[in-house]
């Protein structure tokens, strides 16, 4: 029930894109079923700081409490390792909480991404998977390194869909923020046509972009139909 993209251009760019489906969890014995919520549309992406973007899919509860904890934990944070420290701080703290440490064994329960740019002008990305043994891994880029990732409702549903867009040519860096919004938008597009009780129509994105001549930074935000 989650579409959440993200990539990184090593010292350029941070973007994160997610739809707005949310969805009820139902249990019966060990099996889970998902219930679209179609009243309670909501981004799962959101600029946490100047330089940072949080992403989270799974269960709203479970994602949205890591970040009200990370809030508290870091207030006035601007950088992406203001946040790795707290980050894995938070995870310690919820492995002995009443009801959420019952939920971080369970490899479905979240999945959550942050990225964003650290005080030198390098892009990284701290991310969170709950299972057995989760723990906050953290990838820092060289400088023009790209790098992408995709949390989406199924494997074979996104495989089917990332042979057939691709990636658009660009011919300067400075095209790179359109390139890859126009291909996570197209990818949420094929994905709501699949299946829109999964996936909505409604793309929430979030681009950080440093101009690697100036140094200057500049954020985009918004919200498009994808069927538009």
């Amino acid at each position: 029930m989650t579409l959440i993209q993200g990539a990184e251009l090593g010292g350029v760019l941070v973007a994160m894109t997610s739809d707005t489906r949310q969805a009820l969890a139902f249990k019966t014995g060990n099996d889970v079923k998902y219930v679209p919520f179609l009243d309670a549309e909501k981004s799962k992406v959101e600029r946490i700081a100047p330089y940072v973007i949080y992403g989270g899919g799974g269960l709203t509860g479970f994602v949205n409490e890591v970040k009200k904890r990370l809030a508290a934990e870091v207030p006035g944070g601007q950088f992406l390792l203001d946040f790795r420290k707290p980050f894995e701080k938070v995870v310690e703290d919820l492995k002995t909480h009443k009801r959420f440490g019952k939920l971080l064994d369970d490899d479905t329960t979240a999945q959550i991404m942050i990225s964003g740019f650290n005080e030198d002008g390098s892009t990284g990305v701290l991310t969170f998977n709950t299972g057995e043994g989760c723990s906050v891994k953290y990838k820092q880029h060289d400088h023009g390194a790209q790098d992408m990732r995709i949390i989406a409702p199924s494997a074979d549903q996104l495989d089917a869909i990332l042979k057939a867009v691709k990636y658009p040519e660009v011919s300067d860096v400075s095209e790179v923020a359109a390139a890859t919004l126009s291909f996570f938008i197209s990818i949420q597009a094929a994905a709501f046509e699949t299946d829109a009780e999964t996936v909505s129509e409604t793309c929430n994105y979030c681009v950080l972009y440093r101009d690697p001549q100036t140094g200057e930074f500049a954020c985009f935000e918004d919200s498009i139909k994808v069927n538009e």
